[in-house]
């Protein structure tokens, strides 16, 4: 651990290396010469114990300046950069040092504008640490994709106490998740939880330390595929309860036989309820505080998932350290139109099974689609009136503790009015389309079928986008509608046919057949009124190279260049897309 000194006239001696670096600073303004300093005093130290790991803290006077640092032998000692420090004063960088075998070695610690500072270290034989771990777990192993495995650490020092906390790490904490999640003192055991979270096929390195000491590698362990079995509650979550909670899950299998079930140790207990499909059913029950794993095997694989049971609270009297845990992927506030249905996904831990209820049922009703792992799908719809509100609850009225008034408000819901982003009235021309932003609408139409056409293009919660498109003669009208449940069907505007755009006109500055020498190139201007888009093109390939340029207004401006052989030809063609192709002129090689 580090300890904090303050520098006075002298530098105070330190014992042993118990941290690493020491010195303080005030900043200095830019014209005093850059200086380095350790914070937590390294100057004070000569040796330090092979196998040993410390952190060494370096400041700077000038906040402008990066320090870098460097082993003369990273055989003996490595120096890594570990993060920097700024919330005190002085600011540091944290380097991370290393001691791996005996020998001397120099560390140079040097700034951007090149002043360094060096310290000499001894490396002694001191790897006698007076403390003693043994793992339950020392071969390597194999683990299946998303299922967790305890190991449980015994840590004694020489007089039979526990005096250091073991540390278990990962290669790849990404890949392989290691998890203190028992410490019993009076045994002198630490249970890690190791959950595989990375690829199939890949392995991991476990390893074994203390603070301040080099881990040694404890063993490997390979992530295993599931081939017929598979839970839906796994690994990626560890269900958190209290005890006397139940929890329902999922054995997805094809097999005939429901695959056996277990608690790794008493904390928990499973038993099977029923078929269901695609698999079996099963409860989980927590039956005291701790850590848990619950699994299912069949045909040599194993599927699990972590349980974690909450302590017992400070009178020792239910065991109920926590309320359920209940989370939603859908906005605190919503906006319904009458007759409108939306579906929820409610992430929901501890309390039993849950219920899910509108405080004002005849505003809106709930139904649960399906059970997903904790992930529950709850269809609401509204049956309320416009202008009507309700919040929805999520409560656990089966659940071990007294849960009767017990309610989580998930959501607060408002009924909203049909609303129209467009109510004037206005033309569409012929064979051209509009959109209208519809808000509360459980349909939206015409009474003039033959001059519109309507059609639903997308959605957004309560919104629905409508595009009508003119299919009548010019001067035909048709009145628009919305209608929904419980309310009075409304008028949105009259829309009435306009007369068709005059066809585009397609003029180029050239028209006369020419001739130009090979690699030589040629700019064409196309003037087309009203256009959005223009193709040009030459009507054989391999004689020209056509290139946009750029366009100014109804302008379009197109270059050729000659890349095929001397007497070649082409013709030279624009058209507006989905239109027939213009012969503007023949272009030959010469």
């Amino acid at each position: 651990m580090k300890k904090s000194i303050r520098l006075t006239s002298m530098i105070l001696a330190l014992t042993l290396i118990i941290s690493v670096f020491g010195g303080t600073a005030a900043f200095a303004d830019d014209m005093e010469p850059t200086t380095i300093t350790f914070p937590h005093a390294f100057d004070t130290v000569n040796e330090i114990g092979q196998e040993s790991m410390w952190d060494i803290a370096v400041a700077v006077n000038k906040p402008d300046q990066e320090i870098t640092a460097k082993s003369s032998d990273p055989s003996i000692i490595s120096l890594e950069f570990d993060k920097k420090v700024a919330n005190v004063i002085p600011p540091y960088t944290d380097f991370l040092m290393k001691a791996y075998k005996k020998g001397v070695v120099t560390l140079t610690f040097t700034t951007t504008d090149g002043t360094s500072i060096s310290r000499t270290v001894t490396v002694i034989d001191n790897n006698n640490f007076g403390y003693k771990l043994t793992s339950d777990t020392t071969q390597n192993f194999s683990i299946q994709s998303g299922n967790s495995y305890f190991i449980k650490i015994h840590a004694t020092d020489v007089s039979g106490l526990m005096t250091v906390i073991p540390k278990l790490t990962s290669s790849d904490p990404n890949g392989l998740r290691t998890t203190m999640v028992d410490f019993n003192d009076a045994k002198h055991d630490v249970t890690f939880r190791v959950d595989a979270a990375g690829s199939v096929g890949k392995s991991y390195q476990l390893y074994l330390g203390v603070t301040n000491q080099l881990p040694k590698k404890l063993c490997s362990v390979t992530i295993t595929a599931h081939k017929n079995l598979r839970l839906d509650t796994t690994g990626a979550i560890v269900y958190t309860c209290n005890i006397g909670d139940t929890y329902r899950f999922t054995a997805y299998t094809n097999s005939s036989v429901a695959p056996a079930s277990s608690a790794n140790n008493t904390v928990a207990s499973v038993k099977y309820l029923r078929k269901v499909a695609g698999g079996y059913e099963y409860e989980m029950k927590a039956l005291k505080s701790g850590p848990s794993i619950i699994r299912v095997s069949q045909n040599g694989e194993t599927a699990s998932f972590p349980v974690s049971v909450n302590s017992l609270n400070a009178s020792g009297l239910d065991g109920y350290g926590n309320d359920p845990s209940v989370t939603s992927d859908s906005p605190a506030k919503m906006s319904y139109t009458v007759g409108e249905s939306y579906i929820y996904r409610f992430a929901v831990m501890g309390g039993g099974e849950p219920k899910f209820t509108a405080g004002t049922g005849s505003v809106l009703s709930t139904q649960l689609v399906k059970k997903d792992g904790i992930n529950y799908y709850v269809k609401a719809t509204a049956i309320g009136k416009a202008q009507d509100g309700t919040t929805l609850y999520v409560s656990f009225p089966n659940g071990q503790r007294n849960y009767k008034d017990y309610k989580v408000a998930i959501c607060n819901v408002n009924l909203v009015q049909m609303k129209s982003d467009t109510t004037a009235k206005f033309s569409v021309k012929q064979s051209l389309s509009y959109t209208f932003k519809i808000t509360g609408a459980a349909s939206f139409y015409t009474d003039a079928e033959g001059v519109f056409k309507t059609e639903q293009v997308r959605t957004s919660g309560s919104t629905a986008f409508y595009k009508i498109t003119a299919l009548g003669e010019p001067g035909q009208q048709a009145d628009f509608y919305m209608a929904a449940a419980d309310q009075s069907v409304q008028k949105v505007c009259t829309v009435t046919v306009a007369a068709p755009p005059p066809p585009i006109v397609i003029q180029s500055d050239t028209n006369a057949d020419f001739a130009i020498a090979p690699k030589f190139s040629y700019q064409f201007k196309i003037t087309a009124p009203g256009a959005t888009a223009l193709n040009f093109n030459a009507g054989t390939a391999g004689v020209f190279e056509v290139n946009f340029v750029r366009r100014i207004g109804d302008d379009f401006y197109y270059k050729i260049i000659a890349t095929g052989q001397p007497g070649k030809e082409a013709g030279i063609y624009a058209f507006i897309p989905g239109k027939t192709p213009q012969k503007l002129c023949k272009v030959a090689i010469s």
